[in-house]
This record gives C-alpha cells, sequence and structure tokens, in this order.
C-alpha cells in the first residue's frame, strides 16, 4: 500500500513537533511562529523575506533538508534511506549568550530528552522503522548576509539524521 503522505516530509514533521514545538523549553525560546513549516500545504512560502523580518521574529528556527543516502537493495531485505536536516538558528544579536547558546542549549536538551522519554521513537509513531541521531557537524558563525535576510547576528547549525528502514523491496508498507 503505498504512503498517501511520503516518509520524508512525515519525518520532516516530526522532527519539527518532537524536538520543536512539543519541548517547552525550545517553544519558550523559539515561538511557534518562528519555526516554520516547510512542508506547510497551505503557505507557498512560509520563511520571512528580507525586510519582513522584525525583532519579534528572532531567534528563528528552520529545519531544512540537507541530503542523505540510499542503500536500496531490491531484494527481501531491508531497504534503507537515510535523510539529513539542518536545525538553523538565525539569532538577530551580535551577543552570543543573549539568544544563540540559550536557544542551541535547549536543543541539545531537547534531543536529549525525546532520546530519554521515547528512544528515539516519534508520537504518534510513524508507519517504518525510523532511527534518529544528532550528527557531529555543528557550527556557529556570523550571519551571511544572503542567507540570513541582510540581519546581522550569529547563526548555529546543527545536523540531525534519521535513517528509515522499509521492510518492503517496493518501499511500500505491507
Amino acid at each position: 500500500m503505498p504512503f498517501t503522505i511520503d516518509p520524508i516530509t512525515q519525518v520532516h514533521r516530526a522532527l519539527r513537533l518532537a524536538l520543536v514545538l512539543n519541548d517547552a523549553e525550545v517553544a519558550k525560546l523559539v515561538k511557534v511562529g518562528n519555526c516554520p513549516d516547510l512542508t506547510s500545504l497551505t503557505l507557498k512560502d512560509p520563511i520571512k523575506q528580507a525586510g519582513a523580518v522584525q525583532d519579534a521574529d528572532l531567534p528563528e528556527l528552520i529545519i531544512s533538508p540537507v541530503g542523505g543516502t540510499a542503500q536500496l537493495c531490491f531484494t527481501n531485505v531491508d531497504q534503507v534511506v537515510t535523510k539529513r536536516f539542518s536545525f538553523r538558528v538565525a539569532t538577530g544579536h551580535i551577543t552570543t549568550h543573549e539568544k544563540l547558546y540559550p536557544v542551541e542549549w535547549a536543543l541539545y536538551r531537547s534531543f536529549a530528552r525525546f532520546y530519554r522519554s521515547s528512544g528515539g521513537t516519534f508520537n504518534p509513531p510513524l508507519t517504518f522503522g525510523t532511527a534518529i541521531r544528532l550528527v557531529g557537524e555543528h557550527s556557529n558563525s556570523m550571519s551571511a548576509i544572503e542567507e540570513d535576510k541582510g540581519i546581522i547576528g550569529w547563526t548555529s547549525l546543527m545536523t540531525v539524521e534519521v535513517r528509515m528502514t522499509f521492510t518492503d523491496a517496493t518501499l511500500d508498507i505491507t
């Protein structure tokens, strides 16, 4: 039976829900409206454009796809698709202690709580096997003008990797 919503979209939405929207500590620092849903069915462009960003729009947290791998054997052996997502925080502040480090630390704690409470399983559970981990890649930098819509401040970038396992050679759920 084919998916009604593709698995990558399901994972993207689940990451946003589990690690940002449902985590009280992160939600206190990053308003729901400042974590745009790139999988939105109703918004053509959910990210605020240059000139439209106000102080209340920061910090902004965008979860975006950054690549992955596929190991498709096309036999009765598991099919594995690994997808990476970046958690990019734009602070709009030159000082690091105001927004950069508190949000960064809250995301680490959210990730730890997610593992501790669910063992890395999304709730509601996805209809295929997943394994999630925080990849060692993490960087901080001053804003790039073209990426941050002309707003100067620190940016944090961390990468999360999700391994999706399918037991059907056609990548359908049976």
